[in-house]
């Protein structure tokens, strides 16, 4: 799997402000992460045998 770009989020402000922003700024791939490891998750690759 290729990596994509690095992307650097320079923000300022209260913890609440800047999570808001990186949310905002990265919204695509925060949710194409979660639908990769949600998808992940759901075939059953992912899980610990014990």
């Amino acid at each position: 799997m290729k990596r994509p770009k690095l992307r650097i989020l320079d923000a300022q402000g209260s913890f609440e402000s800047i999570g808001f922003l990186h949310g905002k700024q990265f919204a695509d791939e925060i949710q194409h992460y979660v639908e990769e490891r949600v998808k992940l998750v759901a075939s059953g690759s992912w899980s610990v045998s014990r």
